[in-house]
């Protein structure tokens, strides 16, 4: 039996029905934990990408699906889902040189129309790519987001930001030393944290000027990993970085999930 935290505190499952992921170091496993939230309510979830998904393992999230379209994917998920259901949408590769165990995704076009045949009560998109890597920038051509996302969830790795940083542990190594000004061997500090964060081209680049966001920080496993990095985000919260909520997460253990919102506190007068 999956266990889940008490609550959503930060997304109202009802309102914000459009919800991507950017950035690296847990967005499917995010998104995956969103999904199942979800469903627990008895919503219709779509879950899909703009770039590439893995597809989900049938001894994990998989045994969870309802629907696997990645064959006329276009036509198959415009139909009608069941009551409290996941479907998981893309296209399986095409060419040999593609990764078997990931899953193309539909443009912003395709999307959007989904959208508006409001027969999904939650879409769930991961809009871009990070090469399994803990901690990334984005490229020129991501993330790719369509314009009604309502929240964008910025997902950074505990284990990126807790050693000192590398070209071989960070995916866009150069955008991202350009917007932190960090050189190799420096250690991810909260004020370049910031400036990732607050960024045009950093962790939340393209959001919708609307889009709430969400700061996410995943790979916090242990009970040691939860307290520095609480301490971390309310180092940065001083900062006053553009972000609704700040999150740390865990999806690793077999015998449930830990997530849990990091709240800035304020002096009282």
């Amino acid at each position: 039996m999956l266990r889940f935290p008490d609550s959503l505190s930060w997304v109202d499952p009802v309102e914000d029905r459009i919800i991507a992921a950017t950035g690296a170091g847990g967005k499917t496993s995010c998104l995956e934990y969103l999904a199942l939230q979800l469903k627990l309510l008895g919503h219709k979830v779509l879950l899909t990408t703009t770039t590439r998904i893995f597809r989900p393992s049938p001894t994990g999230f998989g045994q969870y699906v309802d629907r696997l379209i990645e064959q006329d994917v276009l036509a198959q998920t415009a139909c009608e889902p069941g009551a409290s259901s996941i479907t998981v949408a893309g296209f399986a590769g095409e060419s040999p040189d593609e990764n078997p165990e990931k899953l193309s995704g539909l443009d912003p076009e395709a999307i959007q129309h989904l959208i508006s045949l409001n027969i999904y009560d939650n879409i769930l998109i991961e809009a871009d790519g990070s090469r399994q890597r803990p901690l990334k920038a984005p490229a020129k051509n991501e993330p790719v987001l369509p314009d009604s996302c309502q929240v964008i969830i910025g997902v950074t790795g505990w284990t990126g930001i807790g050693k000192p940083v590398n070209p071989q542990h960070i995916h866009r190594w150069e955008q991202f030393s350009g917007i932190t000004g960090l050189s190799e061997g420096d250690r991810l500090s909260p004020e370049a944290m910031h400036r990732l964060l607050k960024a045009k081209h950093g962790l939340f680049k393209n959001a919708p000027a609307n889009a709430r966001r969400v700061w996410l920080i995943n790979q916090v496993d242990t009970a040691a990993d939860r307290a520095d990095a609480s301490d971390f985000i309310s180092t940065v919260q001083t900062l006053s970085p553009p972000v609704h909520h700040c999150l740390i997460s865990s999806f690793k253990g077999s015998s449930g999930f830990f997530l849990r919102e990091v709240v800035r506190e304020t002096a009282s007068t």
